[in-house]
């Protein structure tokens, strides 16, 4: 678990582990220092409140982001995605993400700028 904990530390992409509830809820356990640059929201923040990032997301993308997401979840099928967000400075970026989802685990999702 070292090693891999030293990859995702040390990897230039962002990673992070998101988790989808149950219930609906979701929210992210572990994330890298390159999610901070790429959203520019420290981690602690992004784990006390993912809708951080969420709310990054471009409005007209948003429901097809989120729709991907649980779709992934529901079939555990890899998941890959592309979208733009607004940073809380007002940089506008595309991201290519792609994750694979664990049943009943946390769902590593790594996202590449």
């Amino acid at each position: 678990m070292k090693t891999f904990r030293f990859f995702v530390e040390n990897v230039d992409a962002a990673c992070f582990t998101y988790v989808l509830n149950k219930d609906g809820t979701d929210g992210i356990n572990f994330i890298n220092e390159k999610c901070v640059d790429l959203w520019e929201v420290g981690a602690d923040e992004a784990k006390q409140n993912v809708e951080v990032l969420w709310s990054m997301i471009d409005p007209s993308q948003l429901d097809g982001v989120r729709e991907s997401v649980l779709a992934s979840g529901r079939d555990l099928t890899p998941w890959r995605y592309s979208w733009k967000i607004t940073t809380p400075s007002g940089n506008v970026k595309w991201l290519r993400s792609k994750g694979m989802p664990v049943k009943g685990k946390m769902i590593p999702w790594f996202g590449i700028p």
